[in-house]
């Protein structure tokens, strides 16, 4: 009896000891930050009900439509920053993590030479506020400037991952 009731203490012992370990990891993966501020952050989402572009429409003219689109959201956003309940807004695809599971993805061929290897990465297309909104820190490079933006230049940025996945080196 003695046998059974030291053997059933050191098991309950040994559970609450590994029950611990569980729960201290858990909370230490909650406090990891993640890489970005997320605190006091709002997610409006858009939903676009104009009619969709033709098919028929040329290249160019899919491409005012786009720029139109963005240029009205571009105004939502400087009406919002004047706003003094909100103290910034960034217009974007995508929030940094998507939990709808959604996201913009492209293709790339990092090496014309070898257009078999393409590698696919997410894509958020976005403004000069993204970053300092999400408190993301650069490593290198520099951030999108509003000239950019405002001209829809093709400037991209690319996170550590993507870069290596690119050049290695």
């Amino acid at each position: 009896r003695n046998i059974m009731i030291t053997a059933q203490v050191m098991l309950a012992a040994m559970l609450l000891v590994c029950s611990a370990q569980v729960l201290l990891q858990s909370m230490s993966q909650l406090r990891q930050q993640v890489g970005f501020s997320s605190e006091q952050r709002v997610q409006i989402t858009v939903d676009d009900q104009s009619r969709r572009p033709d098919r028929a429409l040329s290249r160019e003219q899919h491409q005012a439509t786009q720029r139109q689109r963005k240029e009205e959201l571009i105004l939502v956003r400087d009406l919002l920053r004047q706003h003094p309940a909100v103290h910034q807004a960034s217009v974007s695809n995508y929030p940094p993590i998507s939990f709808d599971g959604v996201y913009g993805s492209a293709t790339f061929v990092p090496d014309l030479a070898n257009p078999s290897q393409l590698f696919e990465s997410r894509v958020v297309t976005t403004d000069q506020y993204y970053f300092p909104l999400f408190e993301i820190t650069l490593l290198q490079g520099r951030n999108f400037s509003e000239q950019e933006v405002a001209t829809q230049a093709t400037v991209v940025i690319v996170n550590q991952a993507f870069a290596q996945k690119l050049r290695p080196d």
